[in-house]
């Protein structure tokens, strides 16, 4: 009996494209109005396509037709596919790349990281684009041969499982479901897509009517007294697959799940070999119920294959009654419908687009009428069936038992499919989180970016209740980061609606290479109390630290450390400066507790500093210092200098080599923080004497409010006392890159007790380490501690018109400050480790997707399939400039810079890869080249200047500049 299945598959994305509907709202919006997208043909537009005078004028041709708009239209850029090679694909390869990845996208998975193996199965009609030129036929036939349509989607979106392109003729589309459906619960994968298209490249010329087969006056009159026979229609449909199991412990969105699905072949058990059987027919959809344990009594509707001819459908319903009769005596109680009354027989893809119907009137709690059906075939028995045509809107509501229906598609040949399908389980509701969230948005190119905001801030308009942690999570690790970037901070729908909007919400375009981060700890900050309980209370790993710390410094302090962190914040609360060991350690464990965090997110610096105590924390982030070390060695130090003479600093706005000279007696350099700023310390008379000699050299300075001085002489008493601290701890050699303030570079001792020693004496010298941090192109440095005062300063080192540079600091103790940073790096181009930034609460949703960039590609002057029946046509746009594709006049200005070998290739690749400008940064495979594409050039190549270059040599040197270098390094030895 139904319940929860045991086992089964959930479908947790989908796509699907067929006449009147370029996505499923408007597929569920016009199967809802029982509306039938078959479009009139004018004479004019039939002479358009190409149909001659007597075919015009001849009696049986229907002019109507069912045809997906804009089948021209490709983003070939995303794929990095040529213009030549766009041109010449045929496009049914060319949409289904665009609904596998809109696809992935509604399930929330685009990288086999976070889905594992990835299979594509997928059936495609025959291709009938118009034939290529003799030049490109050899191309065209790898790009054109449907056997290639489930490789190419595995290629071009990276998945790694099995790939299998099917073909059963009018069943394809429900038997590459059916092989998903067993790869996965034979675990040869973890997620599988099941793609199928059926598209017509010259659908626009309507047809000459068949008796019993092809419709006589244009309509798809499934089971009615009245059908003539079917019609062609247009149609792409994608379905991802996972699991059962698996998907409700990942918190999938879960659409439907198919409980069982089952295929066979009729065998010689018909009257021919294009002819149905009932038995076949029957068995399937006994095995299917069978396999699925459930009774014929259990399902409510059956989405029919319904090819409305006068031999099919009789026998269709009485396979279905003799299958049902099985188990139920009712009568009429099982509605059954078909989608081709709506769109046409979608071919290879009609039993996919009949799953994707039913799992939509799951999902909307409605059954759409089946159209133009009035009264029943006369070779049919409904009235001694267990079924009724679905000829109106009717609810189909949750209630007590789960809602279960079948699909069925038959194909020329004898291949019948069945499936078994119930409506998608009740996820439990994940626990609501208040407060901001980071959205990130990302496209390859400007556009496409500015397009998704666009439809985010709509969809927020229309979904102003969601949940906006699962949202934030959603697109942290559903979707693929690209070049161009927007971020923002938000607590609910409408606020991210009104910042999408906002004139002030600019994209970024982020490194073209993952930057380098660094950590950056400052010195002595002091905390007051109750600094980071937002943090302590929201973040875990933030919480361990702090809770290790108060535990391990319990007994030494004789104070319970984490109540630091856990008090409520008072405004005008004085900081811990009192008592220095407690505010040392309080220092320490919050730049710790930070780093950790940012470490558990899967940020990883290639270097660490620290500034003055700071150093510390980075030692201890390097390995050069345990935990528990570092704070014995800061309370240490805490302790000693309450023992050192009152003293005071001074910060100087002037360098240091200006400075020095200048200072009296007893008091000198203790800090050297920028070119043209410095530190001086010492006694109070002394730093008193040496602010009026400076000031009296027109030296701008400022006493800071700290009552002590360090990296100075009056810290020499207490250095023995400290040394013997030192003893007692393990210094081991840094694991990564550690700066040293004392040297200024990342040359020094860590491992030996003398150079901590030195670390308390010496002036430090952080410039010369930020100095020290100028070899990557991209840098980000973030201040890991409380404050933002060494932000300020090593922002001074660089010009300030340098995006490629940047120090981020925490303005905000809290797990929305954090994540602001966090999208501040991520707009940077650095990629955290997403998953880990959220609890294991937090699941999927389904959210608008990627907002293709489309552009005209066909080998034909005028395609039929431009014209729109909602729209009038527009006219294509030019191309966008993106980050593979450089701005007209750029590429126009480089070109003069060319040499005569940079000319050649440059010509020779725009008419290989299609008329696109190029620059010597160009990368051959960015524009979309291919090994096939190759082995042409590099044979043009040799015979144009000829030398023998290997192609390997050739397509190791993939950009002009460097391609042209090879080979004129080639012409040079002879």
């Amino acid at each position: 009996m139904a319940g929860e299945p045991r086992l089964g598959v959930a479908v947790i994305g989908l796509s699907v494209r067929v006449a009147g509907a370029d996505d499923e709202r408007q597929f569920w919006q016009n199967l809802h109005a029982g509306v039938d997208s078959v479009f009139p043909l004018s004479d004019d537009e039939l002479r358009a396509a190409g149909l001659t005078e007597d075919l015009i004028r001849h009696p049986d041709l229907v002019k109507c037709a069912s045809y997906i708009n804009g089948l021209d239209l490709f983003d070939a850029d995303f794929f990095k596919v040529s213009a030549r090679d766009a041109e010449l694909m045929d496009p049914q390869q060319r949409l289904l790349l665009e609904m596998a990845w809109t696809a992935l996208e509604d399930a929330g998975y685009v990288s086999e990281r976070e889905a594992g193996k990835t299979a594509v199965f997928a059936g495609l009609s025959e291709c009938n684009y118009p034939p290529p030129s003799r030049s490109d036929a050899l191309q065209a036939q790898f790009l054109r041969y449907s056997g290639y349509g489930a490789a190419r989607i595995a290629y071009k979106l990276g998945l790694t499982g099995p790939a299998l392109t099917l073909f059963t003729a009018c069943s394809t589309g429900l038997v590459v479901a059916h092989a998903a459906c067993e790869a996965l619960l034979t675990n040869q994968c973890d997620l599988a897509l099941a793609c199928a298209a059926g598209l017509d490249s010259a659908a626009q010329v309507g047809w000459i009517a068949v008796d019993d087969a092809l419709s006589k006056d244009g309509l798809c009159r499934s089971f009615d007294a009245d059908a003539s026979g079917t019609r062609r229609g247009d149609g792409v449909a994608v379905v991802v697959l996972k699991r059962l199991e698996d998907a409700v412990a990942d918190r999938d969105p879960i659409r439907a799940v198919i409980r069982a699905t089952a295929t066979n072949n009729d065998g010689q058990r018909k009257i021919g070999f294009h002819a149905p059987s009932i038995l076949g027919q029957a068995e399937v959809i006994e095995s299917a119920l069978d396999l699925a344990e459930v009774t014929a009594d259990e399902v409510d509707y059956v989405e029919a294959h319904g090819t409305a001819t006068a031999l099919g459908d009789p026998i269709e319903i009485a396979a279905l009654t003799r299958a049902f009769s099985r188990s139920s005596e009712r009568r009429q109680y099982c509605a059954v419908g078909s989608v081709k009354s709506n769109v046409g027989h979608t071919d290879t893809a009609a039993g996919l687009v009949g799953l994707i119907k039913l799992i939509l009137a799951l999902e909307n709690e409605a059954l759409p009428p089946s159209l133009h059906y009035r009264r029943p075939n006369p070779n049919i028995d409904f009235a001694n069936s267990p079924f009724f045509v679905n000829d109106k809107l009717r609810p189909w509501p949750r209630g007590q038992r789960p809602r279960i229906a079948g699909v069925s598609s038959f194909g020329i040949g004898g291949t019948n499919a069945h499936a078994i399908v119930q409506e998608a389980p009740v996820a439990p509701p994940a626990p609501i989180v208040k407060g901001l969230q980071l959205l990130v948005f990302s496209a390859l190119n400007r556009e496409s970016l500015a397009a998704s905001t666009a439809t985010f801030a709509e969809h927020f308009d229309a979904q102003p209740t969601c949940d906006l942690a699962d949202v934030a999570y959603t697109l942290q690790v559903g979707r693929r980061a690209f070049p161009w970037r927007q971020a923002l901070m938000a607590d609910d729908a409408k606020d991210a609606a009104s910042k999408l909007r906002a004139p002030g919400a600019a994209p970024v375009l982020a490194s073209h290479r993952p930057p380098e981060v660094v950590f950056m700890f400052p010195g002595f900050v002091p905390l007051s109390e109750g600094w980071g309980k937002a943090l302590y209370e929201g973040e875990k790993v933030f919480r361990d630290v702090v809770d290790r710390a108060s535990d391990f410094l319990r007994p030494i302090l004789d104070f319970e450390l984490r109540q630091v962190f856990c008090v409520e914040a008072k405004d005008g609360a004085p900081p811990l400066t009192a008592n220095k060991p407690r505010s040392f350690a309080a220092l320490m464990t919050a730049e710790y507790a930070l780093a950790r965090t940012w470490l558990a997110w899967g940020i990883k610096p290639s270097a660490v500093f620290g500034h003055s105590m700071g150093e510390y924390t980075a030692a201890c982030v390097a390995g050069v210092l345990s935990f528990e070390d570092m704070l014995t060695l800061s309370t240490a130090r805490g302790k000693l200098a309450d023992q050192v003479p009152p003293g005071r600093m001074l910060a100087v706005f002037a360098s240091s080599e200006n400075v020095e000279g200048l200072l009296p007696s007893g008091a000198s350099i203790a800090a050297i923080n920028a070119r043209d700023r410095c530190t001086v310390a010492g006694g109070a008379p002394a730093v008193e004497a040496a602010k009026n000699a400076l000031e009296g050299r027109g030296i701008e300075c400022r006493l800071l409010d700290i009552p002590a001085a360090s990296h100075c002489a009056l810290v020499d008493g207490i250095l023995p006392a400290y040394g013997r601290t030192l003893a007692g701890v393990t210094l081991d050699r840094p694991k990564m890159r550690l700066l040293s303030c004392v040297t200024g570079s990342d040359a020094a001792d860590f491992h030996l007790p003398e150079y901590w020693l030195q670390h308390f004496r010496q002036p430090v010298r952080f410039s010369s380490a930020v100095d020290a941090l100028e070899g990557p192109e991209s840098l980000v440095v973030m201040e890991v501690g409380p404050g933002h005062s060494l932000s300020r300063i090593i922002t001074r080192h660089w010009p300030q018109d340098s995006r490629r540079r940047v120090a981020l600091p925490i303005e905000e103790a809290s797990p929305a400050g954090m994540r602001k940073v966090l999208g501040d790096a991520w707009l940077l181009g650095v990629e955290p480790d997403w998953p880990a930034v959220h609890d294991d609460q937090r699941k999927r949703v389904h959210l608008p997707t990627y907002q293709f960039q489309r552009q005209r590609y066909w080998t034909k002057a005028t395609p039929a399939q431009t014209t729109d029946r909602n729209t009038p046509p527009s006219p294509p746009s030019p191309p966008s400039p993106s980050p593979t594709t450089p701005p007209p006049s750029a590429s126009t200005d480089a070109a003069k810079e060319l040499g005569p070998t940079e000319q050649y290739l440059g010509s020779l690749w725009r008419e290989l890869l299609g008329g696109k400008a190029v620059a010597l940064e160009s990368d051959f495979f960015a524009l979309g080249g291919d090994s096939m594409v190759a082995l042409r050039m590099a044979k043009m190549v040799r015979d144009h200047f000829g030398v023998n270059i290997s192609l390997r040599s050739l397509l190791g040197a993939p950009t002009l500049a460097a391609m042209a270098a090879l080979i004129d390094s080639h012409r040079q030895k002879g």
